[in-house]
């Protein structure tokens, strides 16, 4: 299950700098197009006072409870994350630093 994802980098270059896209417009399409099949999770009060609870309970940042939270509220049971350790969160996720055996 996908639950996050994060682009970097602006797809035209800097400001000021004419460049050609990365990617041609049909594969752009074809990707906003996959990503649509996506579910999307919305955070909202009771999702920011669990990631709260997270963040207490397992010392993790805000933001990270946050991440957590989502991950558990969209069914996932293994996040996978090189930014936390390894740790059972209660409800069935469990956080998984890929890096780390």
């Amino acid at each position: 299950m996908r639950c996050e994802i994060t682009l970097t980098g602006p797809p035209l270059g800097s400001i000021g700098q004419l460049r050609k896209p990365f990617f041609p417009g049909i594969e752009i399409r074809k990707i906003v197009t996959e990503l649509q099949e996506w579910e999307v999770f919305v955070n909202n009060g009771d999702s920011v006072l669990r990631a709260l609870e997270i963040e207490e309970q397992y010392q993790v940042s805000f933001r990270d409870g946050l991440i957590i939270n989502a991950a558990h509220s969209s069914g996932a049971e293994i996040l996978y994350t090189e930014d936390l350790n390894h740790v059972q969160i209660s409800g069935g996720v469990r956080v998984v630093n890929p890096f780390k055996s």
